[in-house]
């Protein structure tokens, strides 16, 4: 039991101590502890103490409904971790992971990729805008966009070519590049000759 000098629990507990018998506040206990006549309440704590006189802390607990907490003795989630954690290996999740910081990627560029989309035609969804305040670099590949493209800095040359495979419309019609017909036009998108202007 945990009557005397060991801290006591809400309901009945029955423990397991583990303490060398040179000092006694050196040790570590599994607790049970469960709800006077039911064993609906089970709670099992791992617990360990390293002080002079015992000051036992939890260091992992589960319940009866499956829940784990690492760090917490009150776990809201079938995992619960307070603190930091890692992972060496790779980490997999069958549904969405939310977080209410943000992601830090600390290691160095990966040929393969630091951030990593497996699958097919992958995408990004954001309730608003997505910031890159030291800019945006893709060393390959093409970059798609099907909604409008704003470029309130401008577009700059970077020693490369601008490259447009489709038909050029910039403001309602005050700059109009057909790509098949290769015609110039201002102010309309069906010019009679090679170029007019309105």
């Amino acid at each position: 039991n945990t009557a005397g000098r060991y801290p006591t629990f809400p309901g009945t507990a029955v423990a397991l101590h583990l303490q060398p018998s040179s000092n006694t506040g050196l040790g570590t206990r599994i607790v049970s502890e469960y709800a006077a006549d039911s064993w609906s309440g089970v709670k099992t704590y791992f617990q360990h103490s390293n002080a002079a006189t015992p000051t036992y802390s939890t260091i992992m607990m589960f319940d009866n409904s499956g829940q784990v907490g690492i760090g917490t003795a009150t776990p809201g989630y079938k995992l619960e971790v307070s603190g930091t954690g890692y992972i060496s290996g790779a980490f997999s999740t069958g549904s969405t992971i939310t977080t209410p910081g943000y992601i830090s990627i600390t290691g160095t560029q990966d040929a393969s990729g630091n951030l990593r989309f497996s699958a097919a035609n992958p995408y990004i969804s954001a309730s608003s805008y997505i910031t890159f305040p030291g800019g945006a670099y893709f060393s390959s590949g093409t970059v798609y966009t099907e909604a409008t493209l704003q470029a309130r800095g401008g577009i700059a040359d970077d020693g490369g070519d601008l490259n447009l495979p489709d038909n050029v419309n910039l403001g309602v019609n005050a700059l109009y590049v057909n790509d098949i017909t290769d015609v110039v036009s201002v102010g309309t998108t069906s010019p009679a000759a090679e170029a007019k202007f309105h």
